[in-house]
């Protein structure tokens, strides 16, 4: 048997094509990235999400800051933004230079706009269950989890339009990582969806004995090699986010595989326009 690779690619073409026809008469709403630094993975996110959101009718626009600038002046921008009633979404790319204080920044985004789901009061309504925004990174997960036809579907409300979720109803998942974007936004909704979560990090003794019991894994690190292919059953819905594995050591198993690339990354930029151009509609 070989692994059943979960096209999140072609998936997230189809969400762009809905979302144009409905935002072909929003091409004076826009969608403002900040990059501070001159990180070439922040730079490339930053200019593919503008060219996306071009192609289903939004305008765009990016800042850049060297990596040296007064993190006030940053600040002072975002504010701007905020007062910028065609802006209809605040994006900044992470992480920031050591410089700056990431809360204070991402606090300065107004909530409404935070379509990345990245402000305080955001986050805080995802783990008590009653959002405004759901972070775009585990809206990509679960549909990628919808993708492996292995659970029943659910529909919820979400924002003017509903979603099309997984039953994960006391499915025992385990995520690997702890990080702001992954690790700690997915564990919030997964736990209000039911499902039984584990989170293992570097400090986790004998890490593996809870992914072979898992039936989802989800991995979210930013490191590499932190699976081996012994770590995981056959059955195993595995979800590669930070590209953190190596995809061919998995391809010999029976398992349901999101590799990185090609998997979450064009569904996250599909879902944070989503959350634009929804937001929209919406007010």
């Amino acid at each position: 048997m070989v692994a059943d690779i979960l096209n999140g690619k072609k998936r997230a073409q189809e969400i762009l094509d809905i979302l144009s026809d409905n935002s072909s008469h929003n091409r004076t709403m826009k969608l403002a990235s900040i990059v501070v630094g001159n990180d070439k993975q922040s730079q490339y996110f930053s200019d593919l999400k503008l060219k996306k959101a071009h192609e289903i009718g939004l305008s765009g626009i990016k800042k850049s800051f060297p990596e040296s600038f007064d993190p006030r002046k940053v600040v002072t921008y975002i504010h701007e933004l905020n007062d910028d009633r065609n802006i209809i979404g605040i994006v900044p790319q992470l992480p920031l230079p050591p410089q700056f204080d990431r809360a204070s920044v991402l606090k300065t985004i107004h909530p409404f706009k935070d379509i990345d789901c990245l402000h305080p009061k955001n986050l805080g309504l995802l783990l008590e269950g009653s959002y405004t925004f759901i972070s775009p990174v585990v809206l990509a997960i679960m549909e990628q989890i919808v993708l492996s036809k292995k659970y029943e579907s659910k529909t919820i409300p979400y924002l003017n339009t509903s979603i099309e979720l997984p039953d994960l109803t006391g499915i025992p998942i385990c995520i690997v990582g702890t990080g702001l974007l992954v690790g700690k936004p997915l564990t919030a909704f997964l736990l209000n969806q039911g499902a039984t979560i584990t989170v293992i990090d570097e400090h986790t003794p004998n890490p593996f004995e809870h992914t072979q019991k898992a039936d989802i894994v989800v991995t979210g690190t930013n490191a590499s090699d932190v699976l081996t292919a012994d770590a995981i059953t056959d059955g195993t819905v595995v979800i590669d986010v930070g590209n953190d594995i190596n995809a061919e050591l998995f391809l010999s198993k029976e398992i349901f595989l999101s590799t990185n690339p090609g998997g979450v990354g064009p569904l996250t930029v599909s879902y944070l326009l989503f959350n634009a151009i929804h937001s929209i509609i919406a007010s």
